[in-house]
C-alpha cells in the first residue's frame, strides 16, 4: 500500500501545515516495524562487566515550529565485577573497593567521572560489584580510570583489628562500547586481587616500677 497522496497546492498553506504530520505519521504506520537490535551484540568482557544496557534520561527540550520535543540522554549501566582472594586463595570478604580517575584530571571532571561509579563491597564469596552508569558521547563509551582496593586498610591496624594490605592498591582499567557494533569491552591490570592479612600487635605492657 502506497502513502497518502500530499498535494499541497490544492490547499490553503495553514491547512497543509496542520495535515502534514498525520500524513507523515501514516506513512510510517503503513511501513513494516522492524525489532530493535539488542543493546549488547557482541560483549568481550569474560564475565567482568554485568545487566549493561542503554537507558535514557531527559536532558531539556528542542524547540520546533510549533513545539517543544523532549531531548533525551544515552548512558552505559551496568556492572564491574570482581574477586578478592588472600595468599591461599580464600575468597575475603568485607573489602571496599572504589573507582579512581586517571591522575592528571582536572577536580571538576574527576568529580564527574568518580561520581558515575558506586562503591562495592566484598561479599562472603569474595565477590563485588560497582554500579556505573556513563554517558554515551558521538555513540561511544571509552572511561580509563583505577580500582582501589581495601583503601585506608591502616585504619583498621590502628585500632587493633586484623587489616588487609592489598599487593597493588591501585589497578587500571579501561571500559570501552561501540554503540553501532554493539560491542562491550573491559580490560583490568589484575583481574583477581589478592590482599594479605595484618595482624595488629597488643600494645606491650608497661614495665613494672620498683614498688
Amino acid at each position: 500500500m502506497s502513502c497518502l497522496p500530499l498535494r499541497c497546492c490544492a490547499w490553503p498553506l495553514p491547512g497543509a501545515l496542520l495535515l502534514l504530520p498525520l500524513l507523515l505519521s501514516s506513512c510510517n504506520f503503513l511501513r513494516p516495524t522492524r525489532p530493535p537490535l539488542p543493546d549488547i551484540r557482541l560483549d568481550l568482557t569474560e564475565g567482568r562487566l554485568t545487566n549493561a544496557k542503554i537507558v535514557e534520561e531527559p536532558a531539556g527540550t528542542i524547540d520546533a515550529v510549533f513545539f517543544a520535543l523532549p531531548r533525551k540522554r544515552s548512558f552505559l549501566e551496568g556492572f564491574i565485577n570482581g574477586m578478592v582472594v588472600d595468599a591461599k586463595g580464600a575468597p575475603v570478604p568485607g573489602i571496599g573497593v572504589t573507582v579512581e580517575a586517571p591522575e592528571g584530571v582536572p577536580d571538576q571532571e574527576r568529580n564527574t567521572f568518580e561520581a558515575a561509579f558506586a562503591r562495592g563491597e566484598t561479599d562472603p564469596n569474595g565477590l563485588f560489584r560497582i554500579k556505573f552508569t556513563l554517558p554515551i558521547v558521538k555513540g561511544r563509551v571509552d572511561a580509563r580510570g583505577k580500582l582501589v582496593y581495601n583503601k585506608g586498610w591502616q585504619r583498621a591496624e590502628a585500632e587493633g583489628k586484623t587489616a588487609y594490605q592489598p599487593i597493588t592498591t591501585r589497578t587500571g582499567f579501561r571500559l570501552v562500547y561501540e554503540r553501532k557494533s554493539g560491542t562491550l569491552l573491559f580490560a583490568e591490570e589484575s583481574p583477581r586481587m589478592v590482599v594479605v592479612p595484618i595482624l595488629s600487635q597488643p600494645a606491650a605492657p608497661a614495665p613494672a616500677g620498683p614498688w
